[in-house]
């Protein structure tokens, strides 16, 4: 693969990985203490932005309709994910009102969402001027418990008195929490692999299958462990498998019905198959395929290149920093995951 191609091949892929959307994440305004950690958090997805005054919240007043108090994310506390940055900032005590009041969430080119709890209302000035609030349906009272808050799962659902989780994924979010999932060829087979480290309610795994990479089909379900604070590792092996490319795809399913897909993994087979794993390690990395030493590149996700040498299988990775990178070697392009 050439260096144009190299270039344009990081440049889709930035523009993939940014494709997501900010949203107010929690918010905590009342529970049965004097309303302590009072919060309000947000997500923004990478990359973040170098001036965080461009972006601010700004708590209305049901009663009146008018702003009572402005912040910029300049003013709240960062937390990096491999997911996004989230930005939270605790209000003095009875800094945030109870509703029905409102939280804009405002950014560089205008009102991002704007949402109110205990009823909706249309705001007089400021940025949501003349915009009437969604209420997010759920509420807190001085009987709510103190230390939980009100938490969105991403896709606008809302759930109240949940342990707060201020610079982390909503617990909301987490049915189980996934370490890994692998994928790679095996004389002939390929080995799926992923483990949990934490699961909550967890019914069952559906492992899905495409050789397109549009439609999948199911190939197998595996069992989950309902709940578990230990660390599982699940592994299903698809045997004798046809040349081409394949795509697999994990998903994950709730007793009560819900489901959440994870990432898809790639692995391509053919006579002379090249497959790498693990695609998410903490200090090695293998090869398969190679007959032997072969000159190979590590490049960042924006294609610089930190790591050149030789390989008969195997490379180091440990003294990489944690994050995502593409190994170059004999032509092909693999993905993995640092941690």
């Amino acid at each position: 693969m050439n260096k144009q191609l190299l270039s344009l091949f990081f440049m889709l892929l930035a523009v993939g990985l940014t494709a997501q959307t900010a949203f107010i994440s929690e918010i905590h305004y009342d529970d049965v203490s004097t309303d302590n950690d009072e919060a309000v958090e947000v997500y923004l997805p990478d990359p973040q932005p170098t001036d965080l005054t461009t972006y601010s919240i700004v708590l209305y007043n049901g009663s009146n309709g008018a702003v009572y108090n402005t912040t910029t994310l300049a003013d709240f506390v960062f937390t990096d994910t491999p997911d996004g940055g989230y930005y939270h900032l605790v209000y003095p005590t009875n800094g945030i009102q109870n509703g029905p009041d409102a939280v804009a969430f405002v950014g560089p080119d205008g009102v991002i969402e704007f949402i109110s709890y205990e009823g909706s209302f249309t705001a007089v000035g400021g940025p949501a001027d003349g915009m009437t609030s969604t209420n997010i349906g759920v509420a807190e009272n001085s009987g709510t418990t103190e230390g939980t808050s009100m938490q969105n799962d991403g896709f606008g659902n809302w759930s109240t008195a949940v342990a707060a989780s201020y610079g982390e994924e909503n617990s909301v979010n987490l049915p189980i929490e996934l370490k890994s999932f692998t994928a790679f060829y095996n004389r002939g087979d390929i080995d799926l692999e992923w483990t949990t480290i934490a699961e909550v309610n967890n019914s069952h795994f559906n492992l899905l299958h495409s050789l397109d990479g549009r439609y999948f089909s199911q190939i197998a379900t595996i069992d989950g462990n309902n709940n578990s604070s230990e660390e599982i590792t699940y592994e299903y092996i698809l045997r004798n498998v046809a040349s081409g490319v394949h795509y697999f795809q994990l998903e994950q399913v709730d007793h009560d019905g819900k489901s959440e897909k994870f990432s898809i993994e790639i692995v391509k087979v053919d006579s002379k198959s090249i497959s790498i794993f693990p695609t998410s390690g903490e200090s090695t990395l293998n090869i398969n395929g190679l007959e032997n030493n072969s000159e190979y590149s590590i490049y960042t996700s924006t294609g610089q290149i930190v790591q050149t040498g030789q390989t008969n299988g195997m490379i180091q990775i440990d003294q990489l920093i944690n994050g995502t990178y593409f190994l170059q070697v004999k032509g092909e392009v693999f993905r993995f995951f640092k941690i």
